[in-house]
């Protein structure tokens, strides 16, 4: 169970890493790059190839898509006031 915990943290990270940080507006002008829930998903697919649990890979891609979008949705407020 802790596994699954820190794979899914490291799914919803890459997320917020990859479409909010500055570091990636290179990128960011794709919509897959701007979306948390998009993104989410392939970054649950990406967590599950480096370490595979035992849930489908599908599952992996559908729920570090909705912990991605659920996060974003908690932490935004937050980005946009200190931002």
């Amino acid at each position: 169970m802790l596994a699954f915990l820190e794979i899914i943290l490291a799914t919803a990270g890459l997320t917020f890493i990859v479409t909010q940080s500055r570091l990636f507006q290179f990128i960011q002008r794709w919509y897959l790059f701007q979306c948390p829930l998009c993104f989410g998903f392939w970054a649950g697919l990406i967590c599950y190839l480096t370490h595979q649990y035992q849930l489908d890979i599908i599952n992996y891609g559908l729920i570090g898509s909705f912990i991605s979008y659920i996060l974003y949705l908690l932490v935004k407020p937050l980005i946009d006031k200190y931002d």
